[in-house]
């Protein structure tokens, strides 16, 4: 009866010992396409994006972007605007977006198509699993997509 009290004890103690599980704190980036727009060009995206035989399409609504204002500051704390900067910017989720060369079309408006190839990138894993795979695309002032 000692021996087994014994046992019992020491295998308590052991799973004690153990590290507690990693929680994770459900925050993810999805796989997608992120659009840049400079100033007063559009207020709208049809983007298609293709890879390996499909096609998705997503309509994007381009919102405003902003910058930080003037800061102020109490004895307590401090604080800052949101200031608009004139560009715009969208993101088009595209769930099973690869890290592999992707034809994309931007349709801004009802306007003329622009298309383009893009290469996303895989960010780094992290301890919670396997993050969105995501680009980036910059209009430029003159309608160019890079």
């Amino acid at each position: 009866m000692r021996r087994l009290l014994a046992v019992a004890v020491l295998l308590l103690g052991l799973t004690g010992c153990s590290a507690p599980p990693l929680m994770c704190p459900a925050i993810a980036a999805p796989a997608g396409l992120a659009i840049d727009v400079p100033a007063g060009q559009f207020s709208r995206a049809d983007v298609t994006a293709c890879w390996a035989a499909r096609c998705t399409r997503r309509e994007v609504e381009l919102r405003q972007t902003t910058t930080s204002g003037p800061t102020t500051c109490t004895p307590t704390a401090c604080a800052a605007s949101a200031v608009p900067t004139g560009g715009r910017y969208g993101f088009a989720e595209l769930p099973g977006l690869p890290a592999a060369p992707v034809d994309v079309e931007l349709v801004f408006d009802g306007g003329a198509p622009r298309r383009t190839t893009v290469h996303p990138q895989a960010p780094p894993a992290g301890q919670c699993g396997e993050p969105g795979v995501q680009v980036r695309l910059i209009v430029g002032p003159d309608g160019t997509v890079r």
